[in-house]
């Protein structure tokens, strides 16, 4: 789904990557509708349902896989899973900033 609300901002990316990761934001920052805050509470095991929904919006592409992969860190076979699962775009440049968004 297509939206106009922009739950990760622009503005803040680009004012916090050079703040915090000591670099210069990408140019271009391509962007997805997605969740906003997904983290192991958001998610029912069997069957898989995502809950707590309130910060949906448009976030930067795999914004939701890196901060699900952030929370999971302090279980390794966790993270281990997800990194697996999500494999295919953690490690693309929109993953990359994705990723390193969350932390923003």
């Amino acid at each position: 789904m297509q939206t106009e609300r922009e739950t990760v901002q622009t503005l803040r990316i680009r004012r916090s990557f050079p703040l915090f990761l000591g670099i210069d934001a990408p140019g271009r920052i391509e962007r997805a509708t997605g969740h906003g805050d997904l983290h192991r509470a958001n998610l029912t095991h069997a069957p898989l349902t995502v809950m707590d929904r309130e910060r949906w919006g448009s976030v930067p592409i795999v914004f939701d896989a890196g901060l699900l992969l952030a929370h999971s860190l302090r279980v390794p076979a966790v993270a281990a899973r997800v990194r697996h699962e999500f494999a295919d775009v953690l490690a693309t440049p929109a993953g990359l900033l994705g990723g390193a968004s969350h932390a923003l």
